[in-house]
């Protein structure tokens, strides 16, 4: 179950690839109502259903917020404005529904994240070492974390532990098998809120401007609703009884039923507002959800109105077990309100809640075992548990993501999704991060020897071990965040931190902590070959490591410095705050003039010495093999906060709400990532292969140049 979400409007279409390896197939035709209200068959990508929203796609995405961990320690150069790189997400508070204006919850001509494909994306060749991966961008950034794309989620239903579908406002329903997400249902003619079925070969979903998808085992179609109002909820008590409801204020055809052959308007009560849930117990007993602290009931014969809580609580979600009690769970004025329903009463149960927040969706495995997820307490991700009686106890998920919808066939077996690719499952002890390799949602930076040898940095203190397929935690001896890793092989990688912490392996031991001679934080360290490795950090400190000794390198600079890269010992590059630009020839560090006084976080140096840094505002500077510095329009406003290519002529940087633009020799261009998640570093990963990290625990890899 879920509550009503944004929508993308109907005929907005967003074509999106299916991709294995290299080879894409596009998966969005769908069967479509013709005049007469049959299915006909047709590509919804076509040019004649494509419509230019009229919202910004930031409408979508999820903010990122700069973690108070990332500060700056007190030494640090007070100079250094741009943000700090790892971004994991706040919560979205103003996600719940509001209790006032129908407009907020009325679906929008929203703007999407490019998270689709263009029908004849043209994915580059693969590179040593490419994994094979289901979701990728028009530009070829394939999900490698998580395994699906982080769209919009809006409804989940299931049948089983390994027969889970969920929609997503985007207009696509995601398939879970249990180990695999595939894509069920791309490019719907509008944005999808809610989702259920029967069986597994009945399947309805919901959405903007009167949509009902069906799905019969095989393929889906568009059902010819009868009307072209919104639809929020959809719930049934057989393949012959479906509900579906929604509306815009005290519509005449906010509710629609399904026979097994034909949708038709039912008579909505007087005076009910937009439904924006159902739920039901059987044919004679189905309630639907309003606002106006309001619901209705459906006896067989009719609907009426039943005005149960104050004016101003907005209900989102019902649910009841076969024969339990009803929960009506909503908010007013943001806060938790939930009504009971013994059959004969309803009881306000808002007192015995204890919680200051609003609740998206519940569910329960019976009535004495009831979740709800939404803004519980303000904490993202965070689930409400009742015991039918008492309080809530609230638990912490491992994810940032404000959950919209949650579903279970049993107390072990349970899923919420929402907003930003948030997937969770809970056995009955633990709650997860499904479709991941890893449960950290702070990632700081990676290093990889092979494509099966990566290294992470996540959590304090923590490193992990990537194989392309599941991680595992190392030991590193240190509590400090660490910030960059890099190494000269296999044997030896150092990773550097807050505190001026450096952390040494050697082939055997991890990690060894290394003599440092700085108490500074380190932001980022780069390995010249065997036996030289560089780190640079706040207050213009610069250090030199080799084995387990570091010793200070005099910069002449106060500045705190962000990035650091080179091509021989004898040719180092650091950039920093106010666009200091320092270079390192063997014989000490010497500064340059740039030509930019923007705060530079990110440096590379090209096999033939051509320098590209880039930082706030867009930020990109460039060195020619000659020795000229030039600023290039890069095309972009937001920070750029890595750099990396193979040449000067396939040069990539990244940035803030999921930014990628590449330089081809001539101009840089916007590259579709797929995500709108902060983009915190790009790094090598095999021959012809680059990996991107994100905000939240993304990771996205592309193969080729």
């Amino acid at each position: 179950m879920s509550s009503p979400l944004p929508q993308r409007a109907a005929g907005t279409a967003l074509a999106l690839m299916f991709c294995l390896g290299a080879a894409c197939h596009d998966t969005g035709s769908v069967q479509r109502p013709g005049g007469d209200g049959a299915a006909v068959d047709g590509a919804v990508d076509g040019s004649s259903d494509r419509l230019v929203p009229d919202a910004p796609a930031t409408d979508l995405a999820m903010p990122d917020m700069t973690p108070s961990d990332l500060a700056l320690p007190d030494s640090a150069a007070p100079d250094m404005a741009l943000p700090d790189m790892a971004t994991p997400d706040m919560a979205l508070n103003d996600m719940a529904l509001p209790d006032k204006a129908l407009n907020d919850i009325a679906l929008k001509d929203m703007a999407l994240p490019d998270m689709a494909l263009p029908d004849k994306a043209v994915l580059p060749d693969a590179g040593t070492g490419c994994p094979k991966l289901t979701f990728c961008s028009a530009d070829g950034w394939c999900w490698l974390n998580p395994s699906y794309p982080e769209w919009n989620f809006s409804g989940i239903w299931g049948f089983s532990a390994s027969d889970i579908y969920i929609s997503a406002v985007e207009g696509h329903v995601l398939r879970f098998d249990g180990k695999t997400f595939t894509a069920s249902l791309q490019n719907a003619p509008a944005g999808l809120s809610e989702i259920w079925g029967s069986g597994p070969k009945d399947i309805f979903a919901v959405g903007a401007a009167g949509a009902i998808m069906h799905f019969d085992g095989s393929k889906w179609s568009a059902m010819a609703s009868g009307t072209s109002e919104p639809l929020y909820g959809v719930w049934g008590s057989s393949a012959s009884d479906v509900f579906v409801v929604g509306g815009i204020y005290w519509s005449t055809k906010a509710i629609v039923h399904y026979d097994g052959n034909k949708w038709s308007t039912m008579t909505a009560p007087y005076k009910i507002d937009t439904l924006t849930n159902v739920w039901g117990r059987g044919p004679k007993d189905v309630w639907a959800t309003s606002k106006l602290g309001s619901v209705a009931h459906y006896d067989g014969n009719k609907w009426t109105h039943h005005s149960i809580a104050h004016g101003d609580v907005v209900f989102t979600d019902a649910w009841s077990s076969a024969t339990g009690d009803l929960f009506f769970a909503g908010h007013r004025y943001g806060s938790l309100h939930v009504s009971r329903y013994d059959g004969a009463k309803f009881v306000d149960m808002t007192a015995k809640f204890g919680l200051n927040s609003s609740v998206s969706a519940i569910w329960g495995s019976g009535p004495s075992d009831v979740f709800a997820v939404g803004g519980i307490t303000g904490k993202s991700g965070a689930v409400g548990r009742f015991d039918g009686f008492k309080t809530w106890k609230v638990t912490k998920t491992p994810t940032n993501d404000r959950m919209t919808a949650i579903w279970g066939n049993s107390a072990t077996n349970i899923h919420a999704a929402g907003y930003s690719g948030g997937i969770i499952h809970y056995d009955g002890k633990t709650w997860t991060r499904a479709g991941r390799a890893f449960a950290s949602a702070e990632l700081y930076d990676l290093w990889a020897s092979s494509p099966s040898n990566i290294y992470l940095l996540s959590k304090p203190g923590e490193v992990l071990r990537f194989d392309g397929a599941k991680a595992t935690v190392l030991t590193s001896g240190t509590t400090s965040t660490l910030r960059a890793i890099s190494g000269s092989s296999a044997s030896e990688i150092y990773a550097v931190g807050d505190g001026g912490t450096v952390i040494r392996y050697d082939g055997s031991t991890w990690f060894k902590k290394a003599t440092s001679s700085t108490t500074n934080a380190l932001y980022d360290v780069w390995s010249a070959g065997p036996g030289d490795t560089v780190a640079v950090g706040a207050l213009g400190v610069a250090i030199r490591c080799k084995g387990l000794s570091c010793v200070a390198e005099p910069t002449k600079v106060t500045a705190t410095l962000r990035g650091v890269h080179g091509r021989s010992a004898a040719d180092i590059w650091a950039v920093g705050a106010s666009g200091t630009v320092l270079q390192n020839t063997g014989s000490g560090w010497a500064a340059q003039q740039a030509g930019t006084t923007k705060d530079l976080a990110a440096v590379w140096v090209s096999p033939k010495g051509e320098v590209f840094a880039v930082g706030k505002g867009g930020a990109v500077v460039h060195r020619d093999s000659a020795g000229k510095w030039t600023t290039m329009i890069s095309g972009v406003s937001g920070d750029l906060t890595s750099v990396r290519g193979s040449s000067g002529s396939s040069v990539y940087a990244a940035g803030k709400a999921g930014v990628m633009i590449r330089y081809d020799g001539s101009s840089w261009k916007q590259h579709k990532t797929g995500t709108k998640r902060d983009l915190l570093r790009i790094r090598p990963v095999g021959a012809g292969r680059l990996v991107a990290l994100g905000a939240n625990g993304t990771l996205l890899s592309r193969c080729g140049k």
